[in-house]
């Protein structure tokens, strides 16, 4: 197991709005990368509080705490359920690319002890896995094609000079 630990960042709980924010750190060459835990117990705690823990760790920890640059741009959220959540809702959330890097772990199973938290923070971060995929290859206009027929037909006729095409495309799907 990596040498990851508990950091000795204070965390004002009322202020950020979360019992179970926690925050770790793990040495690396002359710098420590940093891990922010939080166990949710519901898809709707996490929605609520994920933002406010972002932009916490962006004011108090990434802006007033740390010195190198480095270590500002090392940062990892971690949101812990057990219950699975909407996939859409996960992506938005990991997605988002203020202040830290964010990972949503849902439909875990056991407790959140010290030794699992590490361990998912290793799993995910440094003992990672790409599985290879099998992925259906389309044509881009038969992509099209498919959503929007009319658009796909445009496309395929002769291209007219460049200031023709953007008014006929205006024309023909209007300006908004």
């Amino acid at each position: 197991m990596t040498d990851i630990n508990k950091s000795d960042f204070a965390i004002d709980a009322n202020l950020v709005g979360s019992d179970s924010l926690a925050c770790w750190q793990k040495p690396y060459d002359r710098f420590n990368i940093y891990f922010f835990t939080a166990i949710h117990s519901s898809e709707q705690e996490l929605l609520d509080s994920y933002a406010k823990i972002r932009d916490y760790i962006a004011v108090y920890f990434q802006g007033s705490y740390l010195s190198l640059d480095v270590e500002r741009w090392n940062i990892y959220q971690f949101h812990l359920l057990g219950c699975k959540i909407d996939p859409n809702k996960k992506q938005v959330i990991e997605q988002d690319k203020f202040a830290t890097r964010k990972i949503v772990l849902d439909g875990l199973t056991g407790t959140f002890d010290d030794q699992r938290i590490k361990s998912l923070i290793e799993r995910e971060v440094f003992f990672f896995s790409v599985q290879r995929r099998d992925v259906q290859h389309q044509p881009v206009l038969e992509f099209i094609g498919q959503r929007d027929q009319q658009l796909a037909t445009y496309l395929t006729q002769q291209a007219p000079e460049r200031e023709a095409l953007i008014k006929s495309l205006i024309d023909t799907f209007g300006n908004g």
